[in-house]
C-alpha cells in the first residue's frame, strides 16, 4: 500500500515510548511506554518524559534527589542530551508540527546522543530516543451487495393513501446552545479532584484536560493527572491509608452493650 494511502487510514491509537540504546555496550533499555488515544495526549506524555529524562541526566542541585556533594557540575552545551530534551520541551511550535504529523498517521521522534557510564562497560556512547507511532487499523473490504431475488411484494412498493401527520406539520423551533458542556463538565471534575488531592497535601500542578480527536479510539475528554514525584506519591498514599483506617474504625464496632 502506498505511504499516502496508509496515512489516510483510521488509527486505533498512538504508542509512545522512551528507549536508551548503546551499540558499544550492546544493550537497549526500555525506560517507559504509554498508549495515547490521540495526538495531543501523545505530545503531552512525551514532553513530560523529556523533562524527566533531562532531570535524570543532568539534575538541578535544588530539585535533585541526590545530595549536592554527590553532583559534579557540567557545562550544558548544545550537544548535551539533557539540554536537547529541555529545548524540545520548550519548543511548542515544533510540537505543533509533530502533533499534526501524528494526526495524519506519521510517526515522530526526538533523539539525543551523548557519553554515559554503563556498568561493566565504562563510558560509552548512548542514544536516547522519545518516539510515538500511530497504530493503524486494517480497513475491511465492503460486503458484496445482496443478489436480487425477484420483484418486491406489492405491499412493499405500494404508495400510501394518506400522508403521515408528522410529514405535514411545521418544523418545531428548537433552542440550541453553543456551550461545550462536555468540556465544562470535565474541567469541573478535574478542578474538584485537584482540590480533594490538595487537601491531602499534594498539588496536581500538571493536571490537564485533553480534548478528543476524530481519529481517537475513545472520543471523550480525558483528564491527565501529570507527573508526581516519589515523595508526592508516598505522601498521597499515607493520607489515603489514614482516611481508610478512620473509615474502617467508624464502621467496625460491636455496638452498645445491652
Amino acid at each position: 500500500m502506498p505511504r499516502s494511502d496508509r496515512q489516510n487510514e483510521p488509527t486505533d491509537g498512538i504508542w509512545c515510548e522512551v528507549v536508551a540504546r548503546s551499540p558499544e555496550a550492546g544493550g537497549e533499555w526500555y525506560l517507559g511506554g504509554h498508549w495515547a488515544d490521540c495526538a495531543p495526549e501523545a505530545i503531552v506524555w512525551l514532553r513530560r518524559q523529556a523533562l524527566r529524562l533531562a532531570d535524570a541526566l543532568e539534575p538541578a542541585p535544588v530539585a535533585s534527589p541526590f545530595p549536592i556533594g554527590a553532583l559534579t557540575p557540567v557545562s550544558s552545551g548544545d550537544g548535551s542530551p539533557a539540554q536537547v530534551f529541555r529545548d524540545w520541551a520548550d519548543d511548542h511550535a515544533f510540537q505543533k508540527v509533530q502533533r499534526a504529523a501524528l494526526a495524519t498517521g506519521r510517526p515522530i521522534s526526538t533523539n539525543a546522543r551523548g557519553p554515559d557510564r554503563v556498568d561493566g562497560c565504562g563510558e560509552v556512547d548512548v542514544l536516547y530516543s522519545l518516539s510515538a507511532r500511530p497504530i493503524l487499523r486494517r480497513r475491511l473490504a465492503p460486503l458484496p451487495a445482496p443478489a436480487a431475488v425477484g420483484p418486491a411484494p406489492p405491499h412493499q412498493i405500494a404508495t400510501p393513501r394518506h400522508r403521515r401527520a408528522q410529514e405535514t406539520t411545521q418544523p418545531v423551533y428548537e433552542d440550541i446552545s453553543f456551550t461545550n458542556s462536555d468540556r465544562e463538565a470535565a474541567e469541573e471534575a478535574a478542578r474538584e479532584l485537584f482540590n480533594h488531592v490538595k487537601h491531602l497535601g499534594v498539588r496536581l500542578d500538571d493536571i490537564d484536560v485533553i480534548d478528543p480527536c476524530d481519529g481517537c479510539r475513545r472520543r471523550d475528554y480525558r483528564i491527565q493527572l501529570g507527573h508526581l514525584t516519589h515523595e508526592e506519591v508516598t505522601m498521597l498514599n499515607s493520607a489515603l491509608d489514614r482516611r481508610r483506617s478512620r473509615t474502617e474504625d467508624d464502621g467496625c464496632g460491636d455496638g452498645p452493650a445491652t
